[in-house]
């Protein structure tokens, strides 16, 4: 996979402009969607522990925070800092600080794209989980996002992530997969607030959605 090499540094993530947080509109939702979606999949209880990997400046942690008993993980201190999770930890994916079968849920959002072995990203994923791993990545399929994949260097680690291909990794991890398809219509950054009672209606799932939704248990 040709992953852009800035993405293999503390530096970049400490001064990568961050993600919506969750009380903007449109991250709000897509969070919203993505918590009951995977709620849905695993089965869940509230209260059960929840591992989040890759967790940023927290857009995913404040609904995650909500329903579970929640641990946000990120390679970036300045990133984590503004998590507002009350449990954080630096850390990064291959090897995460844990031992084995510690969460019942491991997820991670955004994050596999930019990695050059995802199958052992998901491996380490798995150690840590006792039941589920999850993971929303964008959509190849998409057209605009293939377009933005091949225009931007460094967003072409994404290229690969259809459904197809995305479950393929997951089975080499040794997981069994539960769901795995293209997903909603919200990009955080970028969706205008007046098009999400529109986006609302649509069908979550659909093969030119912008994201891609796995879950895995082991």
């Amino acid at each position: 996979m040709n992953l852009h090499p800035r993405f293999t540094t503390r530096e970049f993530w400490a001064d990568h402009k961050p993600y919506e947080t969750g009380s903007k509109p449109a991250a709000g939702l897509l969070v919203k969607q993505v918590v009951e979606m995977t709620s849905v999949s695993t089965r869940l209880s509230e209260g059960s522990s929840v591992l989040e990997v890759g967790a940023g400046n927290g857009a995913l942690s404040v609904a995650l925070g909500e329903r579970f008993q929640l641990v946000a993980l990120d390679l970036s201190e300045g990133l984590l800092r503004a998590n507002p999770a009350d449990r954080r930890v630096e850390a990064d994916v291959f090897h995460l600080p844990f031992a084995a079968d510690a969460f019942e849920l491991v997820i991670a959002t955004a994050l596999l794209h930019h990695l050059t072995d995802v199958r052992g990203a998901l491996a380490e994923m798995r150690r840590v989980s006792k039941s589920y791993v999850a993971a929303l990545e964008p959509n190849r399929n998409n057209p605009l996002l293939a377009a933005y994949g091949f225009v931007k260097p460094e967003e072409r680690g994404l290229l690969p992530f259809t459904a197809t291909w995305l479950a393929r990794q997951a089975r080499a991890a040794d997981l069994a997969i539960d769901a795995c398809f293209p997903f909603g219509w919200i990009s955080p950054n970028k969706t205008p607030t007046f098009l999400l009672p529109l986006i609302a209606r649509l069908p979550l799932r659909h093969p030119f959605g912008l994201d891609l939704l796995l879950v895995a248990h082991k």
